[in-house]
């Protein structure tokens, strides 16, 4: 995140640090400033959108058992277009997409997969075979 975001987060103490970390802008929505009416947004600002998708992100992760610090804001774009797309076919949202340019796909698989040789079969071609030798047990 730049520094001359607008951070917009919760009155939860951890966030008291932003501004002197550097952030030139750190506006709280103190929710629970009244118990009896919560607040959750203030002019058209929400925080309850962010906190679904932290939500959302912390329990996607978690599947991982952790991520590689190199690897983890691939994972978030991918977890944030998730995210986004939640109420949508997935594989007809990405199949637009590749459809929409095939030489920027097929590059970008290319880049992301080097060594994924199944590239020019026709429907019913067979894309691969696999066999499962078992040998005697010399035990018996």
């Amino acid at each position: 995140m730049e520094l001359s975001a607008e951070n917009t987060t919760d009155g939860f103490r951890s966030y008291d640090g932003l501004v002197e970390a550097g952030f030139a802008r750190h506006h709280r929505i103190n929710k629970y400033w009244d118990r009896e009416h919560p607040v959750y947004a203030e002019n058209g600002v929400h925080i309850n959108g962010i906190e679904s998708f932290w939500s959302h992100a912390k329990r996607r992760h978690a599947k991982f058992n952790g991520l590689r610090r190199s690897s983890f804001p691939t994972f978030l774009k991918e977890t944030e277009f998730r995210f986004n797309s939640r109420n949508q076919d997935l594989y007809k949202t990405l199949l637009a997409l590749a459809r929409q340019d095939p030489a920027k796909a097929y590059a970008v698989i290319k880049e992301l997969y080097p060594e994924d040789n199944a590239i020019g079969y026709e429907a019913g071609d067979l894309r691969g075979t696999w066999s499962i030798t078992f040998k005697e047990d010399a035990g018996k």
